[in-house]
């Protein structure tokens, strides 16, 4: 019907005259709009006029020539093989060791990095333990945790730590334990010099020094003490108090109180020498 309303419009039209056109466009219009109530809405009107004028222009003529696009990277914003090839990125198959190698070559270390000076050092837990702290609003739980450091050369240290968690407490107590490092003199660079009776608290520690390829027949935490420090023969027993702490810290001290050949020659007024092939048999 509406098609029928329109094309009677377009014939009166034509028939009477460009003078008559916009009576009988505007004839169509509310014809339409009786009919068709959403065609008379303003969007309906705004895309009938876009239609009319911009549309055409948008269109491209066949005829023309396009301009030529510039390649443009994959949507990832990553470069594609191609660009990888060409130079994107770094080519494969190469890698800076050569630089790396050149450095340390010239002394210097790769890049940025500052060289680890510091050797190896041997890491033992010797005890864990829960403990719990009383105040007035009841018991506060943590974990303390007793390590042992040393580079297996001479030095080695303890520490303690306290923490909600073992993991923390165990790194507190390895950081206490490499600032407390201190050296101890060894007779060949394996046992102690002389055999030696010590008290710490309750705690008596007997240690004895051994033949090459005797071993370490000692307590068990001695026995990591001795490990870290790079001590290798000794015989000894602990009696008394067998609290780990004590018997850590009676090691050391009792390490720490031996007396080596350089102090008993100036005790006695003597050469170091002489009182080497005295006590032991040849140089230390």
């Amino acid at each position: 019907m509406l098609r029928g309303i329109l094309a009677r419009a377009a014939t009166a039209a034509a028939a009477r005259g460009a003078a008559a056109a916009p009576v009988d466009r505007v004839a169509a219009q509310r014809a339409s709009a009786l009919l068709f109530p959403a065609m008379a809405s303003p969007f309906a009107a705004t895309a009938r006029r876009w239609l009319a004028t911009e549309a055409p222009a948008a269109q491209e003529s066949p005829d023309q020539p396009t301009a030529p696009q510039a390649d443009k990277p994959p949507a990832s914003g990553k470069p594609g093989r191609e660009q990888r090839g060409s130079g994107g990125g770094r080519p494969r198959g190469k890698s800076d060791d050569g630089n790396r190698d050149a450095a340390r070559a010239a002394g210097k270390p790769p890049g940025d990095r500052v060289p680890n000076s510091r050797p190896e050092l041997l890491r033992r837990v010797l005890h864990i333990r829960r403990v719990a702290r009383v105040n007035s609003g009841g018991k506060i739980r943590s974990v303390s945790a007793l390590v042992i450091v040393g580079d297996q050369n001479g030095s080695a240290g303890y520490g303690m730590g306290r923490a909600t968690d073992s993991g923390a407490a165990v790194r507190k107590a390895f950081a206490q334990a490499e600032k407390n490092m201190v050296f101890f003199e060894r007779l060949d660079k394996r046992t102690i010099f002389s055999d030696i009776d010590h008290t710490y608290h309750k705690t008596n520690l007997k240690l004895r020094m051994a033949r090459p390829g005797y071993g370490l027949v000692v307590n068990n935490h001695v026995h990591e003490v001795c490990r870290c420090i790079g001590i290798t023969d000794l015989g000894g027993k602990v009696y008394g108090s067998l609290n780990p702490l004590n018997v850590i810290k009676g090691t050391f001290s009792a390490l720490a109180s031996q007396r080596s050949p350089a102090d008993l020659a100036r005790l006695r007024g003597k050469k170091v020498v002489d009182i080497q092939m005295a006590y032991y048999g040849a140089k230390v």
